[in-house]
């Protein structure tokens, strides 16, 4: 081995020696914390005396229960988190002193403000919103105040979830939108209970606008007036839903939607309505395009109404509802010029009530091109029954393919008083069983017009009195199979009426294209 070769192997080792060399084994101390409390990753601030003004943005929370005199929590920022921590504020329901109040000084927007987890109760409103934009309101408890749990003035795309509101003095929540804009708001899973007067108010007074309002899986009972009211004068009514929600003892109607403008594209659908007074759900005003749908109304006076005056209600729909109890089941009622026209009613049931469905003009009123269909009637007094008085109009219905049972009167009945008029109407395809009387068109006072109307193929069974006209011109009663066909006017069209033998000739044709037959009894 040469010199050369024996330096670069020493130079080896002694570099190998070095790079393995053992440090000290002392351990090292205790780690050092890595997590960060609460107030490191967001300051919070305590609040411990009212009243209490915020004017910076950032996170607040309650280390008590507190009371005042005056306003409870003052909030003058955006971007503000209140953290009521299970505790409750409390006033002395002074005129004009809320317990939460949101809003800005001046007409500017306030935004972003969440209120959560407690109570507030005996101010005049329990919590007040003004101008406020996209603020959450959650697990609160608003009670005993002396006019509003809730007050909202304006604004938009406020959430309110699982709240209690009980026992105020006017309304539970109190939407207010006079001469302006309520829009967006969501209210879900809430309790709103024996409140003096309406448990949700949304008001568009002045030509305000309501639009976009989601109310959905709540409880409202208890109320003197009304459950649910969305309401403007002259403004808009548009795009609401109320869905999947029980409303219940109300005082005048459970949900109630209006305006003289507009009350359009609004839902109410998979609500239960019981125990109203008056009306269950009542459309009144212009509506146009609303959609009743999957409801149970039971015990009111009307389980829905449709009512217009001097404006028309146009489009609407009332499907795969469940009526009972109700003195009138599904009411279309025009008055004093107004029209209540193209009303689809389908795939209804309308049980135990004075009269399943009705429609009903005065005032020189039109009812007129809605269509009945497909649904189940029984158990009434009148089955459907279209009263046409005081000069008012009921034209080209369609009553067709429905099952009408068991009505203590007539099945169908269609009757014109003083100088109303009843024209083109048609009831075609049903089933009409077991009522006194089957189908009925009568024209009551001379005064009036009955005429044009159609009866076609339909099968009435098990009344005593079968198909029949009093008065009237030019109706039509043509292809129904029937008991027996009581009243009869020399005015009016019947096609032949024979018995199953002198139905079928040997080519297997009907003997007249008109025919009416009445069963053999065996």
């Amino acid at each position: 081995m040469t010199n050369r070769t024996l330096i670069v192997l020493i130079g080896l080792l002694v570099h190998t020696g070095t790079a393995y060399a053992q440090g000290p084994l002392t351990p090292p101390g205790a780690p050092a914390p890595t997590m960060k409390t609460l107030d490191q990753i967001e300051s919070r601030v305590a609040i411990t005396n009212l009243p209490y003004v915020i004017t910076v943005a950032g996170s607040y929370y309650l280390t008590g229960n507190l009371n005042t005199t005056g306003h409870g929590i003052v909030v003058r920022a955006d971007g503000v988190t209140i953290d009521l921590n299970g505790y409750t504020l409390t006033g002395n329901q002074s005129t004009d002193r809320r317990g939460v109040l949101i809003e800005k000084i001046g007409t500017d927007t306030i935004s972003g403000v969440t209120v959560i987890n407690g109570r507030i109760e005996q101010f005049h409103s329990g919590l007040y919103i003004g101008r406020g934009v996209g603020c959450q309101f959650e697990r609160l408890v608003l009670s005993s105040n002396a006019v509003e749990g809730v007050l909202a003035r304006y604004g938009e795309g406020h959430r309110f979830r699982d709240l209690t509101v009980i026992d105020n003095g006017l309304a539970g929540i109190f939407l207010f939108g006079e001469g302006g804009t309520i829009r967006n708001h969501l209210i879900e899973r809430c309790s709103i209970l024996r409140n003096g007067f309406v448990g949700i108010a949304a008001e568009g007074l002045a030509g305000g606008r309501i639009s976009g309002l989601r109310i959905q899986q709540v409880l409202v009972g208890n109320h003197p007036q009304f459950g649910i009211s969305l309401v403007s004068d002259t403004g808009e009514v548009d795009g609401n839903t109320i869905e999947h929600s029980v409303v219940s003892d109300s005082g005048t109607d459970g949900i109630l939607i209006t305006s003289a403008g507009s009350a359009s594209a609004n839902s109410i659908h998979g609500c239960v309505i019981e125990n109203t007074t008056i009306n269950g759900i009542h459309l009144e005003g212009a509506c146009r395009g609303n959609a009743i749908t999957d409801c149970r109304v039971m015990d009111a006076a009307a389980g829905i109404l449709i009512r217009a005056s001097a404006v028309s209600a146009v489009g609407n729909t009332i499907e795969g509802c469940n009526f009972t109890g109700n003195y009138e089941g599904i009411s279309l009622l025009a008055v004093n010029t107004g029209t209540v026209h193209a009303t689809r009613i389908h795939n209804n049931t309308v049980t135990r009530g004075n009269a399943g469905v009705k429609l009903e003009v005065e005032d020189e009123g039109s009812v007129s091109g809605n269509h009945i269909g497909h649904s189940t009637i029984a158990d009434n007094a009148f089955g459907i029954y279209l009263n046409g008085t005081l000069n008012g109009k009921i034209n080209g219905n369609l009553i067709e393919a429905c099952t009408i049972s068991a009505s203590i009167q007539q099945g169908v009945l269609l009757i014109t008083r003083d100088t109303s008029t009843m024209i083109g109407n048609v009831v075609r395809d049903n089933v009409v069983a077991n009522n006194l009387y089957g189908i009925l068109l009568n024209e009551l006072d001379a005064g009036s017009v009955l005429e044009n109307n159609v009866v076609e193929r339909n099968r009435v069974y098990g009344n005593p009195f079968g198909i029949g006209i009093s008065g009237g011109k030019r109706n039509l009663i043509i292809q129904n199979t029937t008991d027996n066909f009581p009243v009869s006017s020399l005015s009016n069209t019947y096609g032949p009426i024979i018995d199953e033998i002198g139905v079928l000739l040997p080519t297997g044709r009907m003997a007249h294209a008109w025919a009416n037959f009445v069963p053999l009894v065996e």
